[in-house]
């Protein structure tokens, strides 16, 4: 059973392997400028969580949690001050109206801070500020700390972000909950918590939230987070083991890769688990893990033992706060990260404090036996024959995503260097297919590959093999239904392309990609691409396309396509001058 001691080494354990997984991110970027602020905020939360998780006297403790405190109040005094001067997007008329009317200061041509990053650093700090409040016993002491309760309150109002909000009010209910619990009431914690659930679905049912404009757009906004969790998903099993780069790598790689388009719409992945392993690979993705699991278990072991003081509850509530904001977005990860691991450090401070100034209790001196070490080791050994060959295909396959994003991605390379990348990363592929010729990401990577460099027969199979087993993923759908398109085969092309959740942006994008090749002098990807278009929606008769497919079918020397596109022009407008005098100039 572990104590204290086992839960602050694993947080120490855990902290030191999360900053090394940092430094590897810089190493996996396809541009290392880009890793650069991210990996000084990561060291800077871990070098603060060092200097705040120490055993000292309570008083200095509470000392190292009212510094976490006061760094929130100041970003909050930012953030109202410049609200005005920031362009935010409103998400509700009236706090736009009042952020504008209380912005104070001039513009101070500061840094941008997202209102959702605001959010991120105010549930780190705003708990603990008021337990602050609630337990100085100086009337001025406690007046100041009630003050910049009000501010960071107002603040967390301004952001409008309602997964901040949510929460929140999650880890208050936790305090709630285990204060009901530590005074045996958890018949009146479940009795409320029933209650609340059960309002909570009456007005999902009976509100109208058209006249909320906060809150109108929460479903589609969960529906929409919900595909950018399964796409990112996918995309980190790409770069499984090493992630696809620390900072801001995210954005072009899953426009890319992901959504195979070039406008850039997205800037992380949401989700905080899911942004750590993108950015520092499955090591940063385990050490965070083993961060949350110990600091947790600290937090329990400090309740049911030492009887910690308020500061020490609002320092892990503001942690907890801050985690469960990071499910529903990733605005650590866009800065605010430091902050959250020294507020980490501050509870674990406080924990250890606590335990310290407690009477002592015995200590378990039960260790696991032999029989339990066995057990681990026939697991891992079974484990490792059953997934040997998934786990080298994801090897192979994520030495190939890293050297196909550094070919076409990093900055100064020469056409000869690019050229050499994009074989290598066709050879790690080819490996990886050849452990296991069913891996659906080197099927897809490979197959997306060779599409964009023309090879539609070799595409087309790994594709199809891709999307058997990746259905939902949009990578999968668009890289077949281009194969297929740019094969030739419209109507199969149209059958894939309609399996995407937006086929009316899909029927754009081909249009696009035909004046792409237009410009590029290639006549016949230009007519398959415009007649892919025309054949997701056939009904539709626009003449004025057949005619230009009908040219670039003349243009490429298809004669009887062209022939075949003018006699539809024909067939709904008899007469029709251009495609008549074409179809004389084309003869028999």
């Amino acid at each position: 059973m572990l104590d204290h001691n086992g839960f602050a080494r694993g947080l120490q354990a855990g902290m030191a392997v999360f900053g090394l997984s940092a430094l590897a991110g810089v190493w996996a970027a396809y541009d290392p400028a880009l890793s650069l602020p991210m990996l000084a905020v990561v060291l800077a939360g871990a070098g603060l969580y060092f200097a705040a998780a120490r055993r000292r006297p309570l008083a200095r403790a509470e000392l190292a949690a009212g510094v976490v405190a006061a760094a929130g109040l100041l970003i909050a005094l930012y953030f109202i001050a410049q609200y005005g001067h920031q362009a935010h997007t409103a998400k509700s008329g009236l706090l736009a109206r009042l952020g504008q009317a209380t912005t104070f200061l001039p513009d101070l041509h500061g840094p941008l801070l997202h209102p959702n990053v605001a959010a991120s650093y105010l549930l780190s700090s705003l708990p603990i500020a008021a337990a602050m409040a609630l337990t100085r016993r100086r009337p001025a002491a406690r007046l100041a700390w009630l003050a910049a309760v009000a501010i960071m309150g107002y603040a967390g109002l301004l952001t409008a972000s309602r997964g901040a909000w949510l929460a929140a009010g999650a880890a208050g209910a936790a305090g709630g909950l285990l204060l009901l619990a530590r005074r045996g009431r958890w018949a009146a914690g479940v009795v409320a918590g029933g209650g609340l659930l059960m309002v909570a679905l009456l007005a999902v049912v009976v509100v109208d939230w058209g006249q909320w404009p906060l809150l109108a757009s929460a479903v589609p906004r969960a529906l929409e987070r919900g595909q950018i969790y399964r796409d990112s998903l996918y995309l980190a099993r790409d770069y499984a083991y090493t992630g696809l780069g620390l900072g801001d790598t995210f954005s072009k790689v899953y426009t890319r890769y992901s959504q195979l388009a070039q406008v850039e719409t997205l800037t992380h992945a949401h989700n905080l688990p899911l942004a750590v392993w993108l950015g520092q690979g499955l090591l940063g993705l385990a050490a965070f893990l083993v961060l949350s699991a110990a600091f947790f278990g600290l937090v329990a072991v400090t309740v049911r033992a030492a009887r910690p003081g308020l500061v020490f509850h609002g320092a892990w509530l503001g942690v907890l706060a801050a985690l469960l904001h990071g499910l529903t977005d990733a605005p650590q990860y866009s800065g605010s990260l430091w902050l959250t691991l020294a507020g980490l450090g501050a509870a674990a401070g406080l924990a250890l404090s606590a335990e310290a100034a407690a009477p002592p209790a015995p200590r378990p001196t039960r260790r696991p036996s032999m029989e339990v070490f066995l057990v681990v080791i026939v697991v891992a050994v079974a484990g490792l024959a059953v997934l040997y060959r998934p786990a080298l295909a994801a090897g192979y396959t994520n030495l190939g995503a890293l050297a196909e994003t550094r070919a076409e991605l990093a900055p100064g390379l020469s056409a000869a260097e690019r050229q050499a990348g994009l074989a290598a990363a066709q050879a790690w592929y080819a490996r990886a297919l050849a452990v296991d010729d069913a891996w659906p990401s080197a099927n897809r990577r490979l197959g997306n590959l060779k599409t964009m460099q023309g090879d539609y027969a070799a595409a087309v199979p790994l594709l199809e093999t891709a999307l058997r087993q990746e259905s939902r993923y949009a990578a999968a759908t668009k890289g077949l239904g281009l194969a297929y398109a740019w094969s030739g085969r419209a109507e199969t092309a149209a059958v894939i392309f309609h399996q995407l959740s937006d086929p009316g942006a899909m029927e754009q994008d081909l249009y696009n990609w035909g004046y792409y090749f237009s410009e590029q002098g290639r006549p016949l990807l230009t007519a398959y691409s415009w007649e892919a278009a025309q054949a997701m929606y056939p009904d539709a008769q626009t003449t004025g396309v057949w005619l230009l497919i009908a040219e670039q079918y003349v243009a490429a020397g298809e004669k009887e396509a062209a022939r075949r596109w003018y006699e539809r022009v024909l067939a709904v407008e008899p007469g029709q001058p251009q495609a008549a005098a074409a179809l004389e100039q084309l003869g028999d």
